[in-house]
């Protein structure tokens, strides 16, 4: 294999960066021109025009992304910033309020992290979005440390 000299090699990325930056300047100064932004821009383009199933097709799988909502409920307490909710070991959320709501999908773990041994809690599955299948609605949990909900399914 025939060796690139590092001169050469400097050369050959210095042109790369000047190429794509040249690319990059051009596409944003025709954003300039209202005659090329309308065919660069998509939304633009679609802007003022009553929706159809033709747009469906320009869409995409955007609308096919499997995300839906759901809110807890603390039960037997008005708020309690200590319990967190985690998803997929990830803090979101406490109970600083008595009702918490965020994005899921499919396959999330919910756990309810409650530190205090003495204080358990109570809380239920208020409000959910009709494409989550688990868990299902009025479900409840009770405990302290982790609480475990059932891992999210969709339809």
């Amino acid at each position: 294999m025939k060796q690139i000299y590092p001169k050469k090699m400097e050369f050959l990325l210095l042109i790369c960066f000047l190429i794509c930056f040249l690319l990059v300047f051009t596409i944003q100064l025709l954003h300039l021109f209202p005659a090329f932004n309308s065919k660069l821009n998509l939304a633009i383009y679609l802007e003022g025009e009553p929706f159809s199933n033709d747009h469906l097709q320009l869409a995409g799988g955007i609308s096919s992304i499997p995300w839906a909502n759901l809110t807890l409920k603390l039960m037997n307490y008005p708020q309690r910033p200590d319990v967190e909710i985690i998803i997929n070991g990830e803090k979101i959320a406490d109970f600083s309020r008595n009702e918490v709501s965020f994005n899921v999908k499919k396959g999330d773990l919910i756990t309810l992290f409650n530190p205090q041994t003495e204080l358990p809690v109570l809380v239920k599955v208020d409000k959910k979005t009709p494409n989550i299948l688990v868990p299902s609605l009025e479900t409840q949990v009770k405990g302290v440390g982790r609480i475990y909900l059932a891992t999210i399914s969709l339809k």
